[in-house]
């Protein structure tokens, strides 16, 4: 998954960056990536559903905090954190930064984007729009 502008890194000495080299900075640098992947999808979710993904996982809410706390989950525990996120399986929590994504990168917020996108076309522009949009989402 191709990541936001922001994460492509150049070598840069730090002394002689500028505000326009910012976009080729690596902003993930000095941060545990899997950590704040977890926070940014965990911390995401709607109220209740933490039990859902404990649930889901096979653990309880307590593991689900360890993890927020940067205890590492085992591996196959990363996998059903992204089947339960709706994640393509090239995504690799511990190295792709999802919290630093400008548009929405599990499922359920794919959703959640597209229904408000939906929802704030003004009539117009919807009625132009609905034939495409049907036609796309009538024959995925």
């Amino acid at each position: 998954m191709p990541l936001p502008v922001g994460i492509w890194s150049r070598q840069l000495n730090p002394e002689s960056r500028s505000p326009d080299d910012l976009p080729f900075v690596d902003l993930s640098a000095d941060l545990d990536v899997l950590a704040e992947n977890l926070r940014f999808l965990i911390d995401g979710l709607e109220h209740g559903k933490k039990g859902d993904l404990a649930a889901y996982m096979g653990v309880n809410r307590g593991t689900l905090s360890a993890w927020l706390g940067g205890k590492r989950p085992k591996d196959q525990n990363l996998q059903k954190i992204c089947d339960y996120f709706g994640l393509p399986a090239s995504i690799d929590l511990s190295r792709d930064a999802l919290f630093l994504s400008l548009y929405p990168v599990s499922e359920i917020e794919q959703r959640a984007w597209l229904h408000q996108q939906v929802d704030d076309l003004p009539g117009d522009a919807l009625r132009e729009l609905f034939p495409a949009l049907r036609k796309l989402l009538t024959n995925p």
